[in-house]
């Protein structure tokens, strides 16, 4: 719920020209995002 209230702030008070964004709020989990891509060979 924190997480929800600090946004509604954040909209009012700091963003007031922000359009069209996605505000996510999921603590910080992408769905589908628990596999990580291999590094391509050549990178390290």
């Amino acid at each position: 719920m924190d997480d929800i209230i600090k946004a509604v702030f954040f909209l009012i008070r700091d963003a007031p020209f922000m359009t069209g964004a996605v505000i996510r709020l999921d603590g910080g989990y992408a769905l589908g995002g628990e596999t990580v891509p291999p590094i391509p060979r050549g990178v390290l």
